[in-house]
């Protein structure tokens, strides 16, 4: 949940056409960055987000670390609130498709991602069911890989693939990039 996003760079290295699988699109900030860099870029992608659209419960019913509570605090909302942002946020954009629902083991996408930006609930168990069955994906992008969710940076590792995680702790994946 990066206040500013920029995914020039990103964009960038991908193919001129794809489809990139959002998971974790919140209030759908991040789902419109990528659409607009896609159109900036000239490169035809569709965006398929996944959500649970549940809101955001205050960070202190589940965590007790103070910087999580504070970083997470201005994110608190209901569901019925998310929902609402997101759709206006993504409201005139032909190319983005979303689904509520939470992601589980065995998550199959409606179709096979050429990208995959990862920004949903950074618990182990959650990421690694994802990662065990999208962790093929040709190119991956990976938020919040900082010392705050060290549970990102497992995953990373786990995946046995080369990684970098830039100056904004977003983890890139994709062997062509070193």
């Amino acid at each position: 949940m990066t206040p500013e996003w920029n995914f020039d760079s990103f964009v960038e290295m991908l193919p001129n056409e794809g489809f990139l699988l959002e998971i974790g699109s919140f209030v759908g900030k991040s789902t419109v960055c990528w659409a607009k860099t896609f159109d900036k870029y000239n490169k035809e992608w569709d965006i398929h987000t996944v959500d649970a659209f549940a809101g955001q419960a205050p960070p202190s019913l589940y965590t007790s670390d103070e910087s999580v509570i504070e970083y997470m605090k201005p994110f608190v909302m209901s569901a019925d609130d998310q929902m609402s942002q997101f759709l206006k946020n993504i409201e005139g954009y032909d190319n983005i498709t979303w689904e509520k629902r939470w992601i589980s083991d065995g998550y199959v996408p409606p179709v096979k991602p050429t990208a995959m930006f990862y920004d949903g609930d950074h618990n182990y168990k959650g990421m690694k069911a994802v990662f065990d069955c999208l962790g093929d994906t040709p190119y991956i992008f990976v938020d919040d890989c900082t010392p705050m969710f060290p549970q990102s940076i497992q995953v990373l590792d786990e995946l046995n693939r080369n990684y970098n995680i830039n100056e904004n702790g977003i983890g890139v994946v994709h062997e062509e990039f070193f």
